[in-house]
Order: C-alpha cells, then sequence, then structure tokens
C-alpha cells in the first residue's frame, strides 16, 4: 500500500514538472512581434472618451487618424500627435511643395547626386544621371511607383528653379510649409522617406498634408491612374511601365475599395507600415492616416476607420444652423461640419474672433467638449464688430460731428499768430547770417 502511494505522489509530482515544463517552453516561444501587436491593439482610441461621441473601431496602429478634409475636423483619434517615422508617404509633402511652385511642363534632369544614394532594395524606376523627363511624368513615378530617384531629382529641380536654392533649400521650404499648415510634430531632412533619426512626423501632422494635396486637380487625376508609362528619354530607348502601389486604389486587389479617391504608402523596417487614404462618399472627403502598422493590417485598419467615419457623421450646412445676429454671412456659401448623426448642431460651443484680412472680418469656431470641430470665415454686422472690439460709438459713416463755426475773431487770432511765425523765422534768418559775416571778416584779418 505504502509503495503504491509513493508511486502515485511520483507520477503526480512528474506530471506537476513536466506541466510547468512545457508552460515555461510555450510562455518562450511566444512571438515578440504578435506581443507587439496585441499591445498595440489594445491602446486606446482617444476621441472615445468624448462625451456621447461615436465609440471608433480598435486598430492595430500604434497611431491613427480620420479627418474631414473640408473642415480639418477630427472623427477619429489614436495618439494623433505622437511622433513616428513616415517612410514613403513622406512623398505627400514632396508633391504638395512641387505643385505649388513647378509646372507639369517643367523638365526634371536627373543628377548624379539623386541617384547615388539608392540602395538595391530602395524603391526607383532605374532613372540615370543625365536623364530627363517631365515634371508630370516625374509626379506618377513619385506616387504610383514611389521611386526614391525621382523624389530627390524634382526636390533639386524645384529648389533650383523656384525656390532660389537647391535640394537643401527644398528640404527648408518642406519644414516652413508644415508649420504653415499648423503641423505640430514634425521634422523633414529629406523628400522621400528612407530612415533617419531626425526624420518624422505624426499621424495628424499627415492628415493636414494629405487635405492640402488632394485640394490639387492635378493630384486627384494621377491618383485615379492605375498604371502609368514613361516613354523613350534622351538617354534611354525604352519605355518604363509602372503600377499603383497603393492596394486599396488598385482595382485587382482584394484590398479595392471604390471610395477611395487618392493616396500612398510606406514602410522601412524602422517604421513599419504608414498608410494616406483619401476617401469620398455623400459628399464627405475624408482622410485615413496610420502610423506603425504591422503588414496588410493597414490596409483593414484603414477600411473599418472609414466606414466608422461615413457611417457615424452626418454633414451640416452651417449657415442654415446659425443664428447668432453678430455674424452677417459666411465666406464660404457650402460651408459644413461633420457632426456625430446624434449630436444637435445647438450642443455645440462658439467663438467668434476677429481676423485682420478685411473690413468686418472675422472666424467662427466650433467646439463639443473643447475639441474643435470646425472654424468658417465670416462677415461681421456691425453691430457684432463693435461688441468685439468694445467700441460702443457710433462709427463715423453713420453719424458725422458737426464743425465748429469760426467767427471773425477767431480767424483774426489765427492771422496774428500766423504772423507772429513769420517774423521769429525771418528775425532767426537774419541773425544767422551777421553771424557768419561776423565770421567772415574775422577769418580775413588773421590771413
Amino acid at each position: 500500500m505504502r509503495k503504491k502511494k509513493l508511486l502515485l505522489c511520483t507520477l503526480m509530482m512528474f506530471l506537476l514538472v513536466f506541466n510547468c515544463f512545457v508552460s515555461y517552453a510555450e510562455g518562450e516561444r511566444v512571438d515578440p512581434y504578435e506581443k507587439m501587436k496585441a499591445d498595440s491593439y489594445a491602446k486606446p482610441i482617444d476621441t472615445n472618451k468624448i462625451k456621447d461621441w461615436p465609440q471608433a473601431p480598435a486598430v492595430y496602429a500604434d497611431a491613427a487618424i480620420v479627418m474631414d478634409m473640408d473642415t480639418g475636423e477630427v472623427l477619429m483619434g489614436k495618439a494623433i500627435d505622437e511622433k513616428h517615422y513616415p517612410a514613403s508617404i513622406t512623398k505627400l509633402l514632396t508633391v504638395l511643395l512641387t505643385l505649388e511652385n513647378a509646372s507639369l511642363t517643367d523638365q526634371v534632369e536627373f543628377t548624379q547626386d539623386s541617384v547615388s544614394f539608392l540602395q538595391s532594395e530602395d524603391a526607383h524606376i532605374g532613372m540615370r544621371p543625365g536623364e530627363k523627363i517631365s515634371m508630370e511624368d516625374a509626379l506618377y513615378g513619385i506616387l504610383l511607383a514611389s521611386a526614391n530617384e525621382v523624389s530627390h531629382a524634382v526636390a533639386e529641380t524645384v529648389g533650383k528653379q523656384y525656390l532660389g536654392g537647391d535640394y537643401h533649400r527644398f528640404i527648408e521650404r518642406m519644414n516652413e510649409k508644415s508649420q504653415e499648415l499648423g503641423c505640430v510634430n514634425s521634422h523633414w531632412v529629406n523628400s522621400y522617406g528612407l530612415h533617419n533619426e531626425e526624420h518624422y512626423t505624426c499621424a495628424y501632422d499627415m492628415a493636414k498634408i494629405a487635405s492640402k494635396v488632394y485640394s490639387y486637380e492635378e493630384f486627384r487625376h494621377i491618383m485615379k491612374k492605375y498604371e502609368h508609362k514613361i516613354g523613350y528619354t534622351n538617354l534611354v530607348k525604352e519605355e518604363r511601365v509602372f503600377q499603383q502601389t497603393h492596394r486599396m486604389l488598385n482595382p485587382y486587389s482584394e484590398y479595392y475599395n471604390e471610395i477611395c479617391t487618392g493616396g500612398k504608402t510606406g514602410y522601412t523596417e524602422e517604421a513599419m507600415n504608414t498608410l494616406v487614404t483619401m476617401a469620398e462618399k455623400d459628399g464627405k472627403r475624408l482622410v485615413a492616416v496610420v502610423l506603425h502598422d504591422y503588414g496588410t493590417e493597414v490596409y483593414k485598419d484603414t477600411e473599418k476607420m472609414l466606414k466608422y467615419g461615413f457611417d457615424n457623421f452626418k454633414k451640416i450646412p452651417v449657415e442654415g444652423e446659425e443664428t447668432n445676429g453678430d455674424i452677417q454671412r459666411f465666406v464660404k456659401k457650402d460651408a459644413s461640419l461633420l457632426l456625430p448623426s446624434n449630436l444637435d448642431f445647438s450642443k455645440l460651443q462658439k467663438e467668434i474672433v476677429l481676423t485682420d484680412t478685411g473690413i468686418r472680418t472675422g472666424q467662427v469656431v466650433y467646439k463639443y467638449e473643447g475639441n474643435e470641430v470646425g472654424r468658417f470665415d465670416v462677415s461681421l454686422t456691425e453691430k457684432g464688430y463693435r461688441s468685439l472690439t468694445q467700441d460702443n460709438k457710433e462709427p463715423a459713416t453713420e453719424k458725422k460731428e458737426a464743425e465748429p463755426i469760426q467767427t471773425d475773431h477767431d480767424k483774426m487770432i489765427k492771422t496774428e499768430v500766423v504772423f507772429g511765425i513769420l517774423m521769429v523765422i525771418i528775425f532767426i534768418m537774419v541773425f544767422v547770417k551777421i553771424i557768419l559775416v561776423i565770421k567772415r571778416r574775422k577769418q580775413k584779418k588773421r590771413r
């Protein structure tokens, strides 16, 4: 009996030790990539904390945003101002500066500098030093093929021909443009997005940049194309053909989405997958940005985010809702806000501020729970203008004070004053003349 109990205890101890060993071994086999992915997925969506705001789905991206391109309103946000490496979505800013300054008919010449930095694994279309293509072909190469040497050559060309400098001046302008757009956490050191510790951005900034470049018809036209062909050049007598790399814009991809109208892909080992996607539906124009995402999750995340934006927000014409008597009219005729479907316009907080863009001009800023949802340029009524300037007097154009009547006595006094001033001036001139004469006589005597 004792032997049986001893054998049973030994067996139980063996099973316990074996179970611990298996558990330990399984723990050791946990993929750190999968853990990082799970941690990122569990990271909260910041906009879900807003009272009565539509709850957005969780995404794998470390940072993500959905923005209304017309108003800059953030519909969904996850760590939107957190610093990340952008990779090739950098090229959207390169294209923006090019469209602002250059012409599609310009010639882009490739220098040794524009190709010598390339590594074998870098995206390119095989351009050679001394080769020339049109700016239009170059923009196709940047946006569809994500060609790094083309991005460099375009920056060189624009910097030299339009910005009074060179490639480095173009990079300076990238940083200046970011500030002008209201970016909050970006710094650029190249025009194509290859990794550099000092080259970074955030989801909010990329949404602002994307919204601006989308306003150019030339950009939207290029993004409609699945494929582009560059013909013979001055050095290469063969065609270069390349396709769209953004799968949601590729009609032959399983991730194709017909509402998507623009965007840019990006990837480096440090940045992981990055993606910018523009889309239009039911009169709404949205941009979705994901940073530090995982493989094809960029497309799944983006699809969920865009669906959330289009399904949970309604477009409201502001002029039809606004009743404030201080506002005479909205400068933009179709000014609209995107509001959660369950949120009434009357729940918004409002502030009117003066601007110096013209007579009685201002901006009306709308907020909900402290978060800005849109701002619009407006013309103010006279009453509204005076209330903001704390000027309660009647404006000069409405009431002109009577000029004082001058009597003959007043006129005589004024004449005497003028006569007296003239006599003083004459006296001073005579006195100076006498001094000069005396000085000359003394000089003659010394000779």
